[in-house]
Parts: structure tokens; C-alpha cells; sequence
């Protein structure tokens, strides 16, 4: 297959959680022999801006390139709708004024083109050479569901509803015209089902997954050196939770900051809690508790799991379902999660995590650090449930089977 893939953000190498997805499946894929073409807007950082307008190519294997589209028009209005909360629902809208050349050239080559998001869905629609390239919309989240739950103030909400009402449109074009739709878990199909009205035969779920062999269980002697490299003290109680700058992890470390942490602390002296990820940026300036610390953005994520004792899903808003999640059960890390932070993940309470309301995570903290042997239980457990059902690599052979049968 020649696969076009189109997706409103950079990609590679992938950071974030949709990066992370629409990387590895590419990847998978161009593994396989398949031919992958990634077009992507925006950038990852400041020192890619070379023109006013350009194409940087990212050769990432023989069979796998990432065009990425820079457009200094386009950058501002993805940095004033992704302030508002709205994300980069007029990245499609940029195609339509500046039709960039490369873009049609390589829905020439392709013939199916996989469109991440609703955003660009549109002008990929119209534009597309051929009425008979199948077009896969891949919904990361139910976006209305998402863009709607954010607790804005009220004078934000009058700015950020039209916008809204904006992508609403986008997603219901995108879902009524596509001639298949992946979701990733059971539960957002089934919203945009309710929401749109549209068949239920269009839409398949492929789940989230992790890359098992990038995070591994450490050994005690690993960790140890680990915690002495980042913390400094190899006896301490790490608390982990990573997170982007998202409203649903703000909220999360919110409550971690004002009260998890706190609580815990009153009964556990030597407990660390650690918040990683560009989330973090939220908090750069406020005066925190002796047992949390904020790292920030960071270039390797791993060695922070490395450290863990206990790893904390507080999310109690948003779509999708949680990478880091199962980032963490692959990692061998005993997780506590709210029962929302399980949405389409096929886990047990007790068996592979542990479930709890979030006004019950200090308890359920202090619980789980004075019982070795559930930790033990759920580390074996949760690696275990990742290698069988969420290695991206057996994710992907589910997902190219799909795609080789409606080309």
C-alpha cells in the first residue's frame, strides 16, 4: 500500500500521545513494506522557522517520510485557538488558502489516505485526485465531547463557543463523509454515534497502544541508580505522574498539588511526588509542598518511570484514553487510577491497577505503599495485559488488515 497519512501536528520524533500513535502505527507499517507518507502542519520548536512558508522533510526510514508544512500564517492562528482551548481547528482551513504543492503530489502517489483528527479532513476531501482513494477519519477523541467538558471561565466560554460550533461542524462533515472511521476506544464510538447519527458499520476501534520494548521493568539495583542520578536519594517513594499541557492533566495536578499530596504526607514523610511533562509549565510559578517536585518538559521520558514506586492516573475529564496509562503498566509500575482513567482499556481493579474514586487516591497511596505484595501482583499483571493486548505491533497488524481490505 501507499499510505498518506495527514495529521494536524508534527510528528516526529513523537512526544506526545497522538505523536506517539500515529508514529508507531506509521512506522509498524512502513516495516511491513508499505510506502508512508506523513503530511504534517506546525512545528516542534522555534529554530525550524527557515522561511515564511516551507516543507521539512523528515526521512525516518526508506519506507516512511514526514513532510511537515511551516507556515508562519498558520502558527499564529494555531497558537490563539490552541490559548483559547479550541486546538488547531483551522489547520484545513490554512490548505484551503495556501495549497501547498507537496500535498497534492503525494495524494497522486497514495492509494489511501488516513486522516488524523477532523480538522484538515475537508480539504482532503475535496482535493483528493481520486474519488475512489478511501479516506479513514482517526478520531483520537470524541473532539466534541472533549472541546465541550472544559471548565472555562465565563468570559473564555462566550469567545470559545463559536469555535466550537466550528469544530462541531468540521467533526460532523468529516464523520459523514469518511469512508471509515477508527476510534480508540468503544466509548468514543459510541458518542459520535449518538452525537451524529451516523452507521455504526462505518466505524472500527483501534486502541492505543505502547512501544514494550522501550519501557521495560528496572531491576532494584537499576532503579536505585536511576534515583540517585535524578532525586539524589535512592530511599525516597516516588509518586509518578506525567502529563502534557492539557486541561485534563492540569486538573489532575491541581488536585495532586492542593491535596493528594499533602494528605499523603502527613503519613508518609518520605514520599516524592513527581510531575513530569510539559504540564508542569502550568506551575512554574507557584510555591509547592516538600514532597512534590515539577520537572517540566523533558527530553527522555523513561528514565522517570525507571524511578517509580507508584504511578497516579487522577483524570476525572477529557477523551481518548490514557497512553501514559498503559506507558506505566509497561513499565512494571503498581498504578492508581480513577475509574474514568480506564476508559477503553480492558483492565482489572486489583488485578492489573488500582481503582479509586479520586477522593480516596491518598488512601489508596498509603495502602498500596505498605503492601509489597499487591505491588508485586500488579506490576506482573500490568506488563503482562500491555504485551498481550496493547503492543503497538499487534495493534498494527489489526489495523493493516483493515486497511488492506478496503483498498
Amino acid at each position: 500500500m501507499n499510505i498518506l497519512n495527514v495529521c494536524p501536528g508534527p510528528v516526529y520524533p513523537p512526544i506526545s500521545g497522538g505523536a506517539l500513535r500515529v508514529h508507531y502505527l506509521n512506522l509498524i507499517a512502513a516495516n511491513y513494506g508499505h510506502n508512508v507518507y506523513l503530511f504534517t502542519q506546525d512545528i516542534r520548536n522555534i529554530n525550524e522557522i527557515k522561511k515564511m512558508n516551507f516543507i521539512k522533510k523528515i526521512s525516518i526510514n526508506s519506507n516512511y517520510t514526514e513532510y511537515r508544512y511551516i507556515n508562519i500564517f498558520s502558527l499564529i492562528v494555531n497558537y490563539i485557538t490552541v490559548t483559547l482551548g479550541a486546538t488547531k481547528i483551522f489547520t484545513g482551513n490554512i490548505l484551503d488558502i495556501f495549497k501547498p504543492k507537496i500535498l497534492y503530489k503525494l495524494m497522486k502517489k497514495c492509494n489511501i489516505i488516513k486522516v488524523e483528527t477532523p480538522w484538515q479532513f475537508d480539504h482532503i476531501f475535496y482535493k483528493k485526485p481520486d474519488n475512489d482513494i478511501p479516506i479513514i477519519l482517526v478520531e483520537h477523541n470524541a473532539e466534541f465531547d472533549r472541546l465541550m467538558s472544559y471548565k472555562d471561565p465565563l468570559f473564555l466560554k462566550s469567545i470559545k463557543k463559536p469555535l466550537i460550533n466550528i469544530a462541531i461542524e468540521k467533526e460532523k462533515f468529516a464523520v459523514e463523509n469518511a469512508d471509515i472511521i477508527f476510534t480508540v476506544s468503544e466509548m468514543d464510538k459510541n458518542k459520535l454515534i449518538k452525537k451524529y447519527d451516523v452507521k455504526k458499520s462505518k466505524f472500527y476501534v483501534i486502541p492505543n497502544g505502547v512501544d514494550v520494548s522501550r519501557f521495560t521493568v528496572p531491576t532494584l539495583t537499576e532503579k536505585n541508580r536511576y534515583k540517585r542520578q535524578i532525586i539524589g536519594d535512592p530511599n525516597k517513594k516516588v509518586i509518578l505522574f506525567v502529563g502534557s499541557l492539557y486541561y485534563p492533566n492540569i486538573e489532575a495536578v491541581k488536585f495532586i498539588i492542593h491535596k493528594i499530596a499533602p494528605e499523603v504526607f502527613k503519613h508518609h514523610k518520605n514520599s516524592l511526588f513527581l510531575i513530569v511533562g510539559s504540564v508542569g509549565n502550568y506551575f512554574k510559578n507557584i510555591s509547592l509542598n516538600k514532597n512534590i517536585s515539577i520537572t517540566g518538559k523533558v527530553e527522555d521520558i523513561v528514565p522517570y518511570f525507571k524511578i517509580a514506586d507508584i504511578a497516579i492516573n487522577p483524570i476525572i475529564s477529557g477523551s481518548g484514553t490514557n497512553i501514559k496509562l498503559l506507558e506505566y503498566l509497561a513499565s512494571g509500575i503498581p498504578t492508581i487510577t480513577t475509574p474514568f482513567g480506564i476508559r477503553g482499556i480492558d483492565v482489572e481493579s486489583n488485578k492489573h491497577v488500582m481503582v479509586k474514586d479520586i477522593e480516596d487516591f491518598s488512601e489508596g497511596i498509603l495502602e498500596l505503599l505498605s503492601d509489597e505484595d499487591l505491588q508485586k501482583k500488579l506490576s506482573i499483571n500490568g506488563r503482562k495485559l500491555v504485551e498481550e493486548k496493547y503492543d503497538w505491533k499487534k495493534i498494527s497488524k489489526e489495523e493493516l488488515k483493515i486497511l488492506n481490505q478496503i483498498v
